[in-house]
């Protein structure tokens, strides 16, 4: 089924739309900054080994959001011997994620076009108060009627309940119209999965699928869509 027989477009949001990773490193290095530590490779990778798996974890329901978002800087500055409010790390490193031009190459071109023939919605694990930030700074806020990110909706993809959510929001009673789009196997993929509607897995890396079902589209880069018009 080509894009244009889609009715209901769901996109996640980082690494989608906008660039986590160019986010992330500033956002990394103003905190780092903060405390009077030099950034480096050594360090960020540091950081990453540490919040990865809290996500993974918060992903699978093993850990709430609250204590990733605490405790991974609790555990990363502990390395250099400072004891700190993880909480307060938290506040201080999301308003730096907020900072700058955070869009992909062709991102905000492409939902201008989708905006014009498709109803669209934004489905996003995250914190509400950040995500909002990051579309409005960013220009993409105007195309999206409907949000919904996991700390608002009490439930986080790749749950079912995070997608019964948007189809009783959004009054969908068609599922088979509705398409999710987004660079997460474990998310968003799977979480498509789980509520049976089609998917299109943005993979630049060309990474395996692991899963045990078979995904709809699978594209190198958000601006492919084009191919599936």
């Amino acid at each position: 089924m080509m894009l244009k027989n889609y009715k209901t477009l769901l996109f996640d949001i980082d690494d989608t739309l906008l660039d986590f990773k160019k986010a992330e490193h500033i956002a990394f290095k103003q905190l780092l900054a903060h405390h009077n530590i030099d950034y480096t490779d050594t360090t960020f990778q540091l950081y990453l080994s540490i919040n990865e798996p809290l996500w993974k974890d918060y992903e699978l329901g093993k850990l709430d959001r609250a204590t990733v978002l605490s405790s991974r800087f609790e555990q990363f500055f502990a390395h250099y011997q400072l004891s700190v409010s993880g909480k307060e790390c938290d506040i201080l490193y999301r308003s730096y994620l907020t900072i700058g031009n955070q869009l992909l190459d062709g991102a905000l071109e492409l939902i201008d076009t989708v905006s014009k023939t498709h109803q669209l919605a934004i489905v996003t694990n995250g914190v509400y108060d950040t995500q909002m930030a990051r579309l409005k700074n960013n220009g993409l806020l105007p195309y999206f009627k409907h949000i919904f990110v996991s700390d608002k909706v009490g439930f986080q993809k790749p749950d079912k309940r995070f997608f019964d959510t948007i189809w009783q929001e959004m009054n969908i009673t068609d599922t088979s119209s509705v398409l999710i789009i987004g660079d997460s196997l474990g998310a968003d993929i799977k979480g498509g999965q789980n509520t049976g509607i089609d998917t299109c897995w943005i993979n630049p890396t060309h990474q395996p699928n692991t899963l045990a079902h078979p995904i709809t589209y699978t594209v190198d880069a958000l601006q492919d869509l084009y191919t599936l018009f």
